[in-house]
């Protein structure tokens, strides 16, 4: 399997001007942050799906709002 081709913090993600519903509600905007962000990457991805994985630490712990992005699925040829 090929390494992640980007890492992103969710927590970090602010398309939106969220106010105080971030502190409020931060799964969801979380959740809608990273799939704003998804979409984005498979617009200007060259394949057509990816594959998130939490994002794990030097000891092997997993992030709950960190997550590997890895390029799955066949890589489009004609563009």
């Amino acid at each position: 399997m090929a390494g992640p081709v980007a890492t992103v913090d969710v927590g970090q993600l602010n398309t939106l001007n969220w106010g105080p519903v971030r502190a409020m509600f931060p799964s969801f905007v979380e959740e809608i942050e990273l799939a704003r962000y998804l979409k984005q990457v498979l617009a200007n991805a060259q394949c057509r799906t990816v594959q998130l994985e939490h994002h794990r630490d030097a000891s092997g712990v997993q992030s709950t709002h960190i997550y590997d992005i890895i390029y799955s699925g066949e890589h489009d040829q004609a563009k």
